[in-house]
């Protein structure tokens, strides 16, 4: 064992030259844990379908970040936003988009990918919706018969769908037969299945979980009913703690050639889920 012996001053010097590279080291420490791992909050559709447990993986391999994955509706997916909350979001509600755009909350937009909204239901169809010629008609045939509708309730992307849908046809739904429930599509779905009611759900999640599901597809023909996804990074000015630069790397890659082929190739039972956005 060797001892190396050193003056009182020399050995408070070393020792103070040791908490401070200590600091230094935990200090760069959590610089690099922040800047290699992304924020991301999105839509629930987009994990009830599959599709993030693909590009997700795929992504971080590419790109060495981490993606911090937090999914919930459009609405609350945006509001965390606001609160610096995410680096960035993926949601389907084009005009509260636009507002978190116009109040300065997001630095870059830019719709990637879309599907469709569907009424699902009872095989049986009692409110007679199958063979509607327009969405107003399918919702005034549901009112009409007072057929059990359960909706979302929780100011998604597709709740914010299905009150604009309501409006279009000039209906106020309200009354026993209309059920709001506060909960995402997958939860949704099911408590539908469970109840023989109809409900609204986007393409992707519905051609994920309609095996396990006692639901038919009942109505789709109509303009009104495009569902388009949009990517935003959020504006550092607002939140400098936020990740900007691995958000933006995650939009590109989106954007990608290979995203844009993983998002097209992603399909279950052989059906495709979701196509891009030129």
């Amino acid at each position: 064992m060797i001892i190396s012996l050193q003056s009182p001053l020399h050995g408070y010097h070393a020792t103070m030259r040791a908490i401070i590279f200590i600091f230094l080291a935990g200090y760069t420490g959590s610089i690099y844990a922040e800047n290699t791992t992304i924020h991301l909050v999105s839509t629930t559709s987009t994990v009830n379908s599959g599709l993030l447990k693909v590009l997700i993986p795929a992504f971080e391999a590419d790109s060495g970040y981490k993606v911090d994955l937090f999914a919930t509706g459009s609405g609350n997916a945006l509001h965390r936003a606001r609160l610096g909350k995410a680096d960035i979001t993926i949601t389907h509600a084009p005009k509260s988009e636009e507002k978190l755009m116009s109040d300065g909350y997001g630095k870059v937009k830019k719709p990637f990918m879309r599907n469709q909204i569907i009424i699902v239901g009872p095989e049986s169809d009692p409110a007679g919706i199958k063979h509607a010629t327009d969405i107003a008609s399918a919702l005034n045939n549901i009112a009409n018969k007072q057929s059990l509708f359960i909706s979302r309730g929780d100011d998604s992307g597709t709740h914010k769908k299905e009150l604009s849908l309501w409006q279009l046809a000039k209906l106020d739904p309200y009354g026993d037969w209309y059920l709001e429930i506060g909960a995402g599509m997958g939860n949704t779905l099911k408590q539908a299945s469970q109840q023989q009611a109809y409900t609204l759900t986007d393409n992707g999640t519905w051609l994920a979980l309609r095996k396990k599901l006692k639901l038919a597809s009942l109505f789709s023909k109509s303009i009104h009913l495009d569902n388009l996804y949009s990517a935003i990074v959020i504006n550092p000015k607002k939140h400098k703690h936020t990740n900007y630069n691995g958000a933006r790397e995650l939009l590109s890659w989106l954007l990608s050639d290979k995203g844009k082929a993983l998002i097209q190739n992603y399909k279950v039972d052989g059906e495709q889920l979701f196509k891009t956005v030129p």
